[in-house]
């Protein structure tokens, strides 16, 4: 519909804008407002809740179980048991998976503080929540070729 309709094209790209400009200005509004003293700008969410999500998220990915089944078939060698080897590959995958994004989270670490801190964060939000607005801006003035 939107590669025949300039209306409906339009109209999703205001709406696109509206949402960004939405975004960065809320973004704004939290680099230029003071924080509570004491009171840690980055939440660690409760164990359950995150750990649920991202099961979820993987349970409910179709690319994930695209991935398995056309990227790991082509590492099968001739003459194996396809069931077992594809759970053991698999299992390979998600194990390195688990050790990268260990390996990320604790590199992350040493950054708390900073993060936590007055000033960093809201930098961050001043600074994103103008190149939010800026590609608003570029997508309002954006004009559709073709």
């Amino acid at each position: 519909m939107l590669a025949v309709s300039e209306l409906a094209y339009r109209c999703l790209q205001l709406a696109g804008a509206a949402y960004l400009i939405w975004l960065g200005i809320g973004m704004l509004r939290g680099a230029f407002r003071a924080r509570e003293p004491g009171v840690p700008r980055v939440m660690a969410p409760s164990a359950p809740n995150w750990f649920l999500r991202g099961v979820m998220t993987n349970l409910l990915n179709p690319k994930v179980g695209v991935f398995y089944i056309s990227f790991l078939p082509q590492f099968l060698p001739v003459g194996v048991p396809v069931v077992p080897f594809s759970v053991l590959l698999a299992g390979i995958h998600a194990s390195m998976g688990l050790i990268f994004f260990a390996a990320l989270t604790a590199a992350t670490v040493p950054f708390q503080n900073a993060l936590n801190g007055p000033r960093l964060p809201r930098l961050l939000d001043g600074v994103t929540g103008s190149v939010l607005i800026g590609f608003a801006l570029r997508l309002l003035t954006e004009r559709r070729v073709g």
